[in-house]
């Protein structure tokens, strides 16, 4: 419903609008739905100084606190994947279960 919405704002003509309709209304970095309250900004996938065209295949539609999390990591020199990856801290067991204390309650 929300990116049916968002592809009839008349801000989301042209570029953006073509963009939003590929990306299914989702963030390319974050995958969460783009809001028409939300900045949204433009992106190169492959920047243009390392070869990247202007071409729509090489664009894509972020949050703007995206976009900026997306170009730390890059100057950081992480991959636009690496962001998503979580491993597991050996260090600490996990616990995907609660369990309830004596009293049946869930909190300590």
């Amino acid at each position: 419903m929300e990116c049916q919405r968002l592809r009839t704002h008349p801000m989301f003509n042209g570029v953006k609008g073509a963009l939003l309709r590929k990306q299914q209304g989702k963030c390319r970095w974050c995958g969460l739905l783009l809001q028409d309250t939300d900045v949204i900004e433009i992106d190169h996938i492959t920047p243009r100084e390392q070869g990247g065209g202007e071409e729509l295949g090489n664009k894509c539609l972020l949050h703007r606190h995206c976009h900026d999390d997306r170009h730390a990591e890059r100057a950081k020199g992480i991959s636009d994947n690496d962001h998503i990856i979580e491993e597991p801290d050996e260090g600490k067991p996990s616990c995907p279960v609660l369990e309830p204390n004596r009293g049946g309650n869930y909190f300590a």
